[in-house]
């Protein structure tokens, strides 16, 4: 995830001024060419100014720009022998692109700079040009500096909107979800038993949900206005979306008129690095959520464009654990007057266009499809005349018996005539010593002697349950159970 940082400082001259102050910028760029080098390499700029703009900024500016992840790092660098003890001290430096602006509105395009090991106020700024002559700025005077770079833990997916690591990679181990589409086929699937099974929603497909089940998770890539204000503001629902959508505005589709809350206000909300530049050797490892190629790129079919939120889903449910995905109200076959599962017009041309975006989703899907098996990631289409081919067909009823793993008959226990709770906060788990057979027995049944071993009918006395006890220490646990 990348973040946005806006902070003020104010221009001042370091110790460097005065013959008894550590050597300035222009000395150390002579000591060390390789600085010059590394800076004109990763800034394309033409020259160095030999010089910086000193900022002194506030504490906890400081700590939010060790935050973020820096553009690129710098060793330690040469000082002269009286100051040799600094290049240690500071450990280093780290360079973020960014731009600053002064009062008049000016602003040009900088590197912030730090130390390793951070002065508590102190950020240097550095240009191609003397940006005191160039912008007229003088000590004393304030200066504003935004800067865009990823958090500092890059390698997490999911985000909050503050920035921190949510740390929910592989939270679903191993488990079964079914995605959701907006197809109008959905219109005619058994809904009744998803609401038993973990699902996923995409764009506006829970309107067509309602009312027999909300989704666990969902994520658009599109404005936030374009979707039901509902899903943002239902902490039910885990809205996992690109962080570009931070601070973007909800819309009341009933009432009309703006809710007055953004993404951010609203709770169980995650946030992931959307990036472009599709490549099937990669997708599904690489930093980041791509959702297909920028209009000037094209993938290794030769085409540009055709970015979906279909591909952030599959993505995403994949860093989160799932091994099974289930697609749902996946068409690949738009048509003008039925386009979605929901009231949601489309034209001719825009029917067009999504078909074009289909066609290209399946040679894509074709070509991670070896990549998926590869990492144990399974993917069913439960829509039979689906155009969508580059994975197999699977009946939705069976994928349902296949989603709920955790009973032997799922359709006794939907229905609620499994889970039998009588005796579990009375009796003790109690492991036969003689047969090794698990049973459960109750503290009375052992006392009167009707407590027999079911494996080799031996009695089970009070001793006996306490001794063999499956968990010995569970009498010197306080157990609200009891």
């Amino acid at each position: 995830m990348r973040r946005t940082l806006k902070f003020d400082g104010t221009a001042y001259s370091r110790s460097s001024t005065k013959e008894t102050g550590p050597p300035g910028e222009a000395e150390i760029l002579t000591l060390n060419p390789q600085r010059e080098q590394l800076l004109l390499e990763k800034t394309g700029w033409a020259d160095v100014f030999p010089g910086t703009l000193n900022v002194k900024v506030s504490k906890s500016t400081v700590q939010d720009l060790c935050k973020l992840k820096s553009a690129f790092f710098e060793p330690p660098v040469v000082y002269p022998p009286k100051y040799a003890g600094i290049p240690a001290k500071r450990g280093g430096y780290h360079y973020y692109n960014a731009r600053v602006k002064v009062a008049d509105g000016r602003k040009l395009p900088v590197l912030v700079r730090r130390c390793e090991n951070p002065h508590k106020d102190v950020v240097e700024i550095l240009a191609d040009v003397g940006l005191r002559d160039t912008l007229g700025i003088t000590d004393g005077q304030a200066v504003n500096i935004r800067l865009r770079a990823p958090v500092v833990a890059g390698d997490r997916y999911f985000y909050r909107a503050d920035g921190t690591a949510a740390n929910v990679e592989g939270l679903y181990q191993g488990g079964h979800a079914f995605l959701i589409a907006s197809g109008p086929s959905f219109k005619y699937v058994n809904r009744g038993p998803l609401k038993y099974c973990f699902t996923m929603g995409m764009n506006n497909s829970p309107k067509a949900m309602m009312p027999k089940f909300r989704p666990n998770l969902w994520t658009c890539v599109d404005g936030a206005d374009k979707f039901l204000h509902t899903l943002w503001r239902d902490p039910a629902v885990c809205c996992v979306v690109p962080d570009s959508h931070v601070k973007k505005a909800l819309w009341d589709s009933d009432r009309k008129e703006p809710v007055g809350l953004a993404v951010k206000d609203c709770p169980n909300v995650l946030f992931f690095n959307r990036t472009s530049g599709f490549n099937a050797e990669t997708w599904l490892t690489e930093p980041g959520i791509c959702w297909g190629n920028g209009s000037k790129t094209k993938d290794a079919n030769g085409v540009r464009g055709k970015r979906s939120v279909f591909l952030c889903a599959i993505k995403i449910l994949a860093q989160l654990g799932f091994t099974s995905i289930y697609l749902c109200g996946v068409d690949f076959n738009m048509v003008e007057g039925n386009a979605y599962s929901f009231d949601q017009t489309k034209t001719k041309g825009g029917c067009k266009g999504n078909n074009s975006s289909y066609k290209q989703l399946q040679w894509r899907f074709e070509q991670l499809q070896p990549k998926f098996e590869a990492a144990g990631l399974s993917v069913f289409n439960c829509n039979p005349k689906s155009a969508l081919t580059a994975f197999p067909f699977m009946d939705i009823d069976e994928a349902v018996t296949r989603a709920i793993t955790w009973t032997d008959d799922p359709r006794a226990w939907m229905d609620g005539e499994l889970e039998d709770t009588a005796g579990l906060y009375q009796s003790k788990w109690y492991v036969c010593p003689s047969c090794k057979h698990h049973q459960r027995f109750e503290k009375e049944e052992c006392k009167n002697g009707t407590a027999k071993c079911a494996g080799c009918d031996r009695t089970v006395t009070e001793e006996d349950r306490k001794k063999y006890c499956r968990d010995p220490d569970q009498g010197n646990i306080a157990s609200g159970a009891e």
